[in-house]
């Protein structure tokens, strides 16, 4: 019971804080312990800002809102006017290699929202930033018609360096791929579905060249830059072509596919750059060596040859992969269905998987030929074929094999089109 429960005639008193009713005798309120002799809390008013003051603090702010708008537009213009005048090349360069190299280094120093464009981007975005770069493509697009012959020899000191140097050269061309997938994705808008797929088809001629006759990574970057060009020339615009459009991409992917360089080829330049190294570098490879767990130091000396010094390991490492990219290159003419000569895959774990991956790209390529000719049927017999044998003539004579069956791809039709597939 409290004491708001208490009879009417008992002796009580309200509380001077909350008003409870209290018995006479409570030292403290029973609802909220305020100590019944003391007097009522008095307000404590809260001394307001001046009004001026609050107004100059959103001035203030709003000028410096506006200042950082008005500073990053100027940087923004200033890095415009830079890719603008940085593009123009004053002779013919010789081999397309140096010219991929001097677009590869503008584009690398460009902000990399502004040429790093994904898949969904604002279709203005991409917009703004084909023009912005309309000179560097169309420079890259005339490169594509010089020979392509990447130096094995670097200029860089030391083998890490040169890979650094090479990394940042792929990066800056792969914001060349994307550029070339926005002015895809701007013509598709426009309804310019021909040019949507010469722009889709220019990031597998950038591709071809990097991969070939060089090394290892350099190859599994173009496949990367196919695979920009290729998810939306295949999901978005090969279904829209007419058949002049159809028969023009697939001459040119055609064309293209036979000038991509063999797996061989990129075996051969990523030896041809490992028996370069020189001493100094092989000496901190024998140091990293000398603090590997036996274990892994004994494979290694199973598989090159046992060494007692570092003169021993120079020789033994550079013909133990000598030896081991020789196998390589004889399992690159082997068909990927046929058993693969098994390797260390510790220490070439990158060329057993890189294979597969040559593999992959060549069946997209052939599955996109194939994709193209069947649209060409479909624009001019108004139905597609009921087999793939028809497609031949469109194909240089004979039909693609299937890299992983050794064997025609798979096709069949549908109510709604067709599947085509590899397995």
């Amino acid at each position: 019971m409290t004491d708001a429960d208490l009879p009417a005639t008992a002796e009580t008193r309200p509380c001077t804080r909350c008003g409870a009713v209290n018995t006479a005798a409570r030292v403290s309120c029973y609802a909220c312990a305020w100590p019944m002799s003391a007097a009522a809390p008095q307000a404590v008013k809260r001394r307001r800002r001046p009004r001026w003051l609050l107004w100059t603090a959103g001035v203030v702010a709003l000028l410096l809102v506006a200042g950082g708008a008005f500073w990053a537009q100027g940087q923004r213009t200033a890095e415009d006017q830079a890719v603008s005048t940085a593009s123009p090349r004053s002779s013919q360069p010789a081999n397309a290699f140096d010219e991929y190299r001097a677009i590869s280094a503008i584009l690398d120093n460009s902000p990399k929202e502004e040429v790093y464009l994904s898949a969904s981007t604002p279709i203005e975005t991409d917009r703004r930033q084909v023009a912005l770069h309309a000179a560097v493509l169309d420079r890259m697009r005339s490169a594509f018609d010089l020979p392509y012959q990447p130096p094995l020899e670097r200029t860089s000191s030391t083998y890490d360096d040169r890979i650094l140097s090479d990394v940042r050269f792929l990066s800056g061309l792969r914001g060349v791929s994307r550029l070339f997938r926005g002015e895809a994705r701007v013509a598709e808008n426009e309804g310019r579905y021909g040019d949507a797929a010469q722009r889709c088809l220019d990031c597998f001629e950038l591709g071809g060249d990097v991969g070939r006759n060089s090394m290892v990574f350099w190859g599994q970057s173009a496949i990367a830059h196919q695979e920009i060009g290729a998810e939306r020339l295949e999901n978005r615009v090969i279904a829209q072509l007419s058949a002049d459009d159809a028969r023009a991409a697939l001459e040119r992917l055609n064309r293209i596919d036979a000038d991509w360089g063999a797996w061989a080829g990129t075996l051969r330049a990523e030896q041809a750059v490992f028996q370069q190294l020189p001493d100094a570098e092989l000496e901190v490879m024998w140091s990293e060596v000398m603090s590997w767990d036996p274990s892994r130091s004994a494979a290694l000396g199973v598989w090159y040859g046992q060494w007692n010094s570092a003169a021993e390991f120079r020789a033994g490492i550079k013909a133990g992969q000598s030896k081991a990219f020789d196998s390589f290159i004889r399992d690159a003419a082997k068909p990927y269905y046929r058993r693969q000569n098994r390797c260390d895959r510790r220490m070439y774990p990158v060329p057993l998987r890189a294979k597969r991956h040559w593999a992959l790209a060549e069946a997209v390529r052939d599955l996109l030929c194939l994709m193209l000719a069947l649209q060409v049927e479909l624009m001019e017999a108004g139905e597609f074929p009921a087999s793939l044998s028809s497609l031949a003539d469109d194909l240089g004579g004979k039909l693609p094999t299937d890299p992983f069956s050794g064997q025609g791809y798979r096709y069949r039709q549908t109510e709604t089109g067709y599947r085509l597939w590899s397995i």
